[in-house]
């Protein structure tokens, strides 16, 4: 058999002959890592990516772990600084710097973000924080080494900005007429009043691990607020929020008070597990549960509801506050399956609790109205099969000869980082209720959250 050399064919590629702008179009889809790697596919495209609309640097994908290597760090910032001196596009759409403990690359940083500001640049992702940061206790420590440089005070075109670990006055900005989504974290935070007042469009707000919080009055058009493990000195603030349709608070337990806010919003999530666990119920314990009791019923009418173990417990002490008139849809309960969380079950409309021995409770002829009328589907979030979580999961989907069986579907969700002999486990706990009730559908997915729960953003394994 004759073998004939392939000849490399002479003619373009069709994307190739695409034109410029339209090229640094596709490029400027692609992750910056990816994008970078199109300068090896041909002269064509050789320098094309100095023409991106969007630059990312992360330290994870190019110094491969070595956080600590002095030397592997300063050759990064010499990239960075390489890059923008090669730029050849006229404006930048997204500009991304993600350094933590960015000590000693000072110049080099504020040079990158002066850079991006002169390039028009509407999304700002600056992230300076430290992983191995747990607490605002150990970051409020620590002196700030990067401060925002004065020409993004006055950037006009700004509709994202992200601002982690990064210095900044929120009453120095003089036109943040298009900001959208504003992102803080890891600073003192003072002032920011004066810059909320001045952003009409702004939709997203998210503050985490912030301390020194001075705010009294949260108002304007916003419709997604997040407020993660805040330090306010007052420990109160008010809200004024008619179109508010995202709020989630997590950390400790404080006045929140709504004055003018939608009561009809979509999700509402409650975290207070920075709280210490307690024994016995004290004068302290029975204030917040008033003041947690009294959340919840503002929110009633909620579409979802997500509350944390500790809220299970506190509101025990003031049931007559708790859900009147509910209207949520789904109410999600992060609950490890203690018997002094379960006793709140007692304040919900269609249960009912008599105090359980959670080794034969779940074997008794017990039914639930709910049960019986409108639960069709079972999720459950972090499942590991585990005996409690399996009693269960048993006793939902096993027929019994004296209720209605109205229960369809069972969806699993397991725990983020099983080890491969705890992945079987949970297997064999999906496959043992699929035994005990055929006509039950019941899957196992990874990868999921309270939301993708709810939006059927599953993906089977």
């Amino acid at each position: 058999m004759n073998s004939k050399k392939m000849k490399p064919s002479s003619e373009p590629d069709r994307i190739s002959t695409l034109p410029h702008a339209v090229l640094v179009l596709i490029i400027s889809f692609l992750p910056f890592k990816d994008c970078i790697a199109t300068s090896i596919l041909s002269e064509r495209w050789r320098y094309l990516y100095l023409h991106t609309m969007n630059v990312a640097f992360k330290e994870s994908e190019f110094l491969n772990g070595m956080y600590s290597d002095r030397a592997a760090r300063v050759s990064f910032a010499s990239y960075m600084s390489e890059f923008v001196s090669r730029f050849e596009g006229e404006i930048i759409n997204t500009f991304e710097i993600h350094l933590c403990n960015p000590v000693g690359l000072v110049a080099c940083i504020q040079h990158l973000i002066r850079f991006a500001a002169s390039k028009q640049v509407k999304k700002l992702v600056l992230d300076f924080s430290d992983p191995s940061w747990r607490s605002t206790d150990v970051a409020s420590e620590l002196d700030v080494a990067i401060k925002l440089p004065a020409c993004v005070y006055r950037l006009k075109t700004l509709e994202s900005l992200y601002i982690y670990g990064c210095a900044f006055d929120p009453s120095r900005f003089t036109n943040p007429e298009r900001l959208r989504r504003l992102y803080i974290g890891w600073i003192s935070l003072q002032k920011l009043e004066s810059l909320l007042s001045k952003c009409r469009l702004l939709k997203t707000l998210s503050i985490r691990y912030c301390w020194d919080l001075d705010i009294e009055t949260l108002a304007g058009r916003i419709e997604e607020l997040v407020i993660e493990y805040c330090d306010f000195p007052r420990m109160a603030c008010s809200f004024v929020l008619p179109i508010l349709d995202i709020f989630k608070y997590s950390g400790y337990i404080m006045c929140l008070d709504f004055e003018r806010v939608n009561k009809m919003v979509h999700d509402v999530e409650f975290d207070f597990g920075v709280e210490p666990e307690y024994d016995e119920p004290d004068a302290a314990t029975k204030a917040q549960g008033e003041i947690v009791a009294k959340l919840l019923s503002d929110f009633r009418s909620a579409t979802i509801i997500t509350v944390c173990p500790y809220t299970l417990q506190v509101i025990q002490d003031n049931p007559e506050f708790m859900l009147r008139g509910v209207e949520v849809e789904h109410l999600v309960l992060k609950t490890k399956l203690h018997p002094k969380e379960l006793m709140v079950w007692s304040l919900l409309r269609d249960l009912s609790y008599r105090g359980i021995d959670p080794r034969t409770h779940w074997h008794q002829n017990i039914s639930y109205r709910c049960l019986n009328r409108t639960v069709t589907t079972v999720q459950l979030l972090n499942f590991t099969g585990g005996f409690h979580q399996m009693e269960v999961l048993s006793y939902l989907v096993k027929t019994r000869p004296w209720r209605v069986h109205v229960i369809t579907a069972v969806d699993l969700c397991v725990a983020k980082g099983l080890r491969e002999d705890q992945m079987r486990v949970a297997r064999a706990g999906a496959a043992m209720l699929r035994r005990i009730n055929k006509q039950v559908v019941v899957e196992v997915h990874n990868d999921c959250d309270c939301l993708s729960v709810f939006n059927g953003g599953f993906r089977p394994i």
